[in-house]
Order: C-alpha cells, then sequence, then structure tokens
C-alpha cells in the first residue's frame, strides 16, 4: 500500500499528525508512505523511521510568493509526483 500525506504547515501541525504514522504501519504492514511538507519539518520526519519519502516544498514561494513563484513550486512539485500512483 501507497499513502501520499501532504501537510503543509508548522511542526505542531505534523506533530499532532505523527500518530497517523504509527497507525498506518499497524493497520497496513508495509506501508510506504510518502510526505509532502516544507523545509523546515523534514528532519522531524525524516527521523521517525516510518516514513519512506520526505518531499520537500518550497512553502515560502507557495504560500507567500509572487504568483509565478507559486506556479514554479506547483510544477516542481507536480513534477516529482508525475505518473506516481497512491492507495490513500
Amino acid at each position: 500500500m501507497k499513502v501520499l500525506i501532504i501537510k503543509l504547515g508548522a511542526i505542531g501541525d505534523v506533530v499532532m499528525t505523527m500518530p497517523l504514522l504509527t497507525h498506518l504501519h499497524k493497520k497496513y504492514p508495509g506501508v510506504l508512505i510518502t510526505w509532502v511538507c516544507g523545509e523546515q519539518v523534514s528532519p522531524l520526519l525524516n527521523s521517525t523511521n516510518l516514513v519512506h519519502e520526505v518531499i520537500i516544498v518550497n512553502e515560502r514561494a507557495l504560500l507567500k510568493g509572487w504568483f509565478f513563484q507559486k506556479l514554479k513550486t506547483v510544477i516542481t512539485l507536480w513534477k516529482k509526483l508525475f505518473l506516481r500512483t497512491f492507495d490513500l
């Protein structure tokens, strides 16, 4: 089973979502979790050994940038996820 989690936000938001990782691993042994997040929280996710892949997005450009910065960020993310399939 492959799971994609997109959680951009403050570190507290990510910490509150982390019990989901344990639940997914218990319910679906061998689950592969890909998490899209900002640069600041990526070390936290990488340290859990519960996330198979962490994709880092430039949150500042996505949330506060000019139109073309936002567009570039979305296209970059789209390229990383293109042709992948996820069950959840």
